[in-house]
């Protein structure tokens, strides 16, 4: 039993030391907005972490005024995240007012429902706390208000999760309307750490309805903050890293609709830019640029963006990532005829900027591997 709660100390003060230097780094970087809705982040972290170790060394009676002090704070975790990846993403500004209140409102509501138990004597909140478990006695609303704060924390979180899972979506939708290349830009992994999150977050959430008796004696205190010291080191590593997605505007759907309706290409002219961007790719092989964005098409074909976009979707029923790397594919099929080629090799010269981008993208197009493809392909031959 000491093992493992010297065990579950350490993990502690090394996801506490995490937090804190990972606050400290947000911080000095917090001129730029992303690191400040980071700084955000950690910061409610590590006063969480605070919490446990208050509770773990029974540090309470010496300092009863910060029992429950963190709850307002967990309600800054997951709209923080949600702002960092809406900075991330290009998404519209929203009026700052608006901002404010979706940042801080949860907050605010949280402090103002825990305030009567702030307000309590220290005393009273001492001797409350040294009862055995199980006899402690409510003090009417003044004690029922933190537990009700953690019960609306619950929806609370959920749905920022789905808002930031709607955001990363948006984002996947907008970079293949306007690049070929989504190396860094399609938050893969910010949309990988939100699952584990949400399945850490429910687990959680579930643990705390459990019966006491049921809990185990610490090992499953341990697991949880193994997972979560994993968590804060990889998405801190990502997230400092990750540089702002600069989307034009005009590729978002909203504009993209109102473009639409203003711009009415005729029959004639969807078929006239159709021929028009098939003989790009076919005689001057812009898709071999991994580069290539939409911007750069326009330029190459004296075609507007807008209309690319209307006739790609409309006409040939695909977004600008799908148009170029079909051409990419056929690109690369033709090329694993000559069996001297290496992979890699016929990766870069079709316009693919990594290996594992070109196996993706040839398995969705064709239903195979490269390596599957060319097997077949030459024993045809």
């Amino acid at each position: 039993m000491h093992f493992i709660e010297a065990i579950n100390f350490g993990l502690l003060c090394a996801l506490i030391g995490m937090t804190a230097f990972l606050t400290y780094q947000s911080v000095l970087l917090s001129n730029t907005p992303r690191f400040r809705y980071l700084a955000t982040f950690f910061t409610c972290n590590t006063i969480s972490q605070l919490d446990d170790l208050i509770w773990m060394h029974d540090l309470w009676k010496y300092s009863p005024w910060l029992v429950n002090a963190y709850i307002p704070f967990l309600f800054l975790l997951t709209p923080s995240i949600y702002y960092y990846i809406r900075i991330l993403t290009n998404a519209e500004v929203e009026p700052k007012i608006q901002k404010y209140i979706k940042l801080w409102g949860g907050f605010f509501v949280a402090a103002f429902l825990c305030l009567p138990y702030f307000l309590l004597d220290n005393e009273i909140k001492i001797e409350r706390l040294s009862e055995q478990k199980g006899s402690l006695q409510h003090l009417s609303y003044i004690t029922y208000l933190p537990i009700f704060a953690l019960i609306i924390y619950i929806p609370f979180s959920f749905t920022y999760l789905c808002l930031t899972f709607m955001a990363l979506t948006k984002n996947l939708v907008n970079i293949k309307a306007y690049f070929s290349n989504l190396k860094n830009k399609d938050l893969s992994w910010i949309r990988w750490m939100m699952l584990v999150l949400t399945l850490a977050f429910a687990v959680s959430t579930l643990y705390w309805f459990l019966p006491e008796n049921i809990l185990g004696v610490g090992i499953d205190k341990t697991v949880f903050t193994i997972t979560e010291l994993c968590w804060i080191a990889s998405f801190g590593h990502l997230a400092m890293r990750q540089s702002p997605i600069n989307v034009p505007n005009k590729t978002n759907e909203q504009a993209k609709k109102r473009a639409y309706l203003k711009s009415k290409i005729g029959i004639e002219d969807r078929l006239r830019i159709e021929r028009k961007l098939v003989n790009a790719m076919a005689n001057h092989q812009l898709h071999r640029d991994p580069m290539l964005t939409l911007g750069k098409l326009s330029t190459k074909t004296s075609i507007t963006e807008n209309n690319i976009s209307q006739v790609l979707n409309q006409v040939m029923k695909q977004n600008f990532y799908d148009f170029v790397n079909s051409w990419r594919i056929k690109d690369a099929s033709s090329k694993l005829e000559n069996k001297n080629i290496n992979l890699l090799q016929v990766a870069y010269e079709s316009g693919f900027n990594s290996r594992s981008t070109f196996n993706t993208a040839f398995k969705k197009h064709t239903g195979k591997t490269p390596s599957d493809f060319r097997s077949e392909l030459l024993k045809n031959l």
